[in-house]
């Protein structure tokens, strides 16, 4: 067990390191520069673009995991979502929320494959992702309540910085 948590360990670490290089290679050449005005330069109101970025999470956490996906987007759209007027805190919970819904979608949804490998009862991995379904729906309202009452998340950061 050791072994495989400092094999799992290992693998998020060069993940992480890989993911920073790679942000800082973006930042240095200028490309997040150029992707983010070219991003901008399409005029379309702040909800578009929140759906584009919901879009993207939901098709990337079908097959990286939630680590990869913040390292390799964030860096790119933070500035596009931060231009566009939403809050950094908000971004952030929403981000996290959309991974989570990414480790759930199929077809590989790594914690599905946990759950139906602990299960004490044989399961196909068909009926796991059926059970799940429910679970992401529930998640999906709860990312509507977020953009409609963005105060939910904001409200306690708010009084801390007063």
């Amino acid at each position: 067990m050791l072994k495989e948590a400092a094999v799992t360990t290992s693998v998020i670490f060069i993940i992480v390191v890989g993911g920073m290089l790679f942000a800082r290679f973006l930042t240095y050449s200028g490309l997040v520069d150029i992707i983010s005005n070219a991003l901008l330069s399409l005029g379309t109101g702040k909800y578009t673009y929140l759906i584009g970025y919901v879009v993207l999470f939901t098709i990337l956490g079908c097959f990286i995991e939630p680590i990869a996906i913040m390292v390799m987007t964030l860096p790119i759209m933070y500035p596009v979502m931060a231009a566009q007027g939403f809050d950094p805190i908000w971004l952030g919970v929403v981000s996290v929320k959309l991974a989570e819904i990414g480790v759930l979608t199929p077809p590989v949804g790594l914690n599905v494959f946990v759950v139906k490998s602990s299960s004490p009862v044989p399961v196909t991995l068909g009926q796991v992702f059926t059970g799940v379904m429910p679970f992401i729906a529930m998640d999906f309202l709860s990312l509507v309540l977020y953009v409609i009452f963005p105060g939910m998340i904001t409200w306690l950061p708010n009084l801390m910085s007063k």
